[in-house]
């Protein structure tokens, strides 16, 4: 159609349509097809502009600027420079390194870590650890790296820095020092991969020097150790199964010690051994006085919290003496060989508020729950006894040779005592029911009229229930 002049007689063509191109960048004719003349190429300054110098078309190859961040100003595909961008860092809430604050910039989204915020010291050894706990750790979270191994950790006095109670006893150059931690928290940085910890030793006991650690020792002791807990929190640690995680035994008092999503897989050594999860295993109510005046009540044991924990292939959990309010919720305990958890009178008894709920204990040897030693306080000249909370647990696999999965004595106020919707199966594959509440004044009555496993709550009433009703 763009061809003017006949191929046979010259003649012009009627029909003609001059040649027509978008661009001088077009080489193919939009009417007949036939390339451009006077055509070139389009010409770009680089891959990152997208206008044609010849004709003004967008490049279809384009490609987008690219700077490391906000800071570089060279293009790492032109080299176009730019002005440098400022950051605009915010918190991720997240660590770097398992160990710093984590920021990322929202334009750029690079992530920088910056130095650990005010209150928190990071650990990358034990050495490094055990030097913060022996410093000005108060009011301070100490950080454990996930990729370390922290082996045993000392909470324990110093004897350059802690209060003298008394300078020097009879037959040698003795000293008794007292030490208060407050406000301290011991994390790994990480729930994904816990901070491997043996154990968390307090070192409250009569001790003499052993490479500057204290050995426990009844003879001839060089020092007397006490050691006050407040608020002390520890999380996100795995401990190893080779000795009791938290020993709370000695010269020691605690008011709010709180375990939160923390770990614990032992073996059968563990069993043998008695390992625990947290334990006192003797009571104790002396008070302790500093010029006339009392600092603080050995064995007194206030506000324990174990939440969100998973224990497995250990002796026991929790044992406790003389404890005033203990919370234990939504943890996950397997194969423990012995009771679950005890608490139980040796000279104080359990106070406050107990409350177990929201756990799943799988393939347990012996009761869930021992309570022994329903106490009070003292209110306005009043005794207000102890309120005991056991609901909502899951128990698969009991292997215990006592009907009494859940067993709770010495209770002058069975009225206080709320046992409901706890469930045992046999297996996991077992439908689940939900124990029965008996309450008696001894637990050989209600096994009389027992079959199956029950909770059993000591009643001085002596009233038996009907057998076949829930409470």
């Amino acid at each position: 159609t763009c061809d003017n002049e006949c191929n046979v007689c010259g003649a012009p063509n009627a029909n003609f349509k001059a040649h027509e191109y978008d661009n001088t960048c077009d080489n193919e004719c939009n009417v007949c097809g036939a390339p451009n003349a006077n055509f070139k190429a389009h010409e770009y300054d680089n891959d990152c502009d997208n206008t044609c110098n010849v004709c003004g078309a967008a490049n279809a190859d384009l490609k987008e600027h690219v700077y490391d961040d906000c800071e570089d100003t060279d293009c790492n595909v032109c080299g176009n420079t730019r002005e440098a961008d400022t950051h605009d860092y915010q918190p991720t809430g997240n660590y770097v390194d398992v160990a710093y604050i984590e920021k990322k910039c929202s334009k750029c989204k690079k992530i920088i870590a910056e130095d650990v915020r005010d209150g928190y010291v990071v650990a990358r050894t034990q050495a490094e650890a055990q030097a913060a706990l022996d410093g000005d750790i108060n009011g301070k979270t100490l950080v454990l790296l996930g990729d370390a191994d922290f082996g045993v950790l000392y909470v324990r006095i110093r004897e350059d820095v802690d209060t003298l109670i008394n300078d020097g006893w009879a037959g040698g150059d003795n000293h008794s020092f007292i030490r208060v931690f407050n406000g301290v928290k011991i994390i790994g940085a990480s729930e994904t991969k816990k901070a491997a910890v043996d154990a968390i030793v307090f070192e409250a006991w009569d001790c003499t020097p052993d490479d500057n650690q204290h050995s426990n020792s009844a003879s001839s002791p060089y020092l007397s150790a006490h050691i006050q807990v407040v608020d002390f929190a520890v999380e996100n640690v795995e401990f190893s199964g080779t000795a009791t995680a938290i020993n709370l035994d000695g010269k020691i008092s605690v008011n709010g010690l709180t375990i939160n999503k923390c770990k614990m897989v032992g073996n059968d050594d563990s069993v043998a051994n008695k390992v625990r999860f947290i334990c006192r295993t003797t009571g104790s109510n002396a008070k302790l006085d500093l010029d006339g005046n009392s600092i603080m009540t050995i064995g007194e044991l206030k506000n324990i919290t174990v939440n969100d924990c998973e224990i497995e292939n250990v002796y026991q959990v929790v044992e406790l003496r003389g404890t005033e309010n203990v919370t234990i919720t939504n943890n996950k305990f397997t194969n423990i060989s012995d009771r679950v958890i005890l608490l139980t009178i040796d000279g104080v008894a359990y106070t406050g508020t107990i409350t177990i709920t929201g756990n799943e204990a799988t393939n347990i040897g012996e009761r869930f729950v021992r309570f022994n030693g329903q106490g009070y306080t003292e209110v306005e000249g009043e005794n207000v006894y102890a309120t005991i909370v056991v609901s909502n647990n899951t128990i698969v696999g009991y292997t215990g040779t006592d009907k009494t999965v859940i067993k709770i004595t010495a209770t002058d106020k069975p009225e206080n005592v709320t046992c409901e919707n706890n469930t045992l199966a046999s297996s996991a594959n077992d439908e689940s029911k939900t124990l029965q509440v008996v309450k008696a004044d001894d637990d050989d009555k209600a096994d009389a009229i027992m079959t199956e496993i029950y909770v059993f709550v000591q009643d001085a009433s002596n009233i038996l229930p009907d057998p076949t009703v829930n409470e």
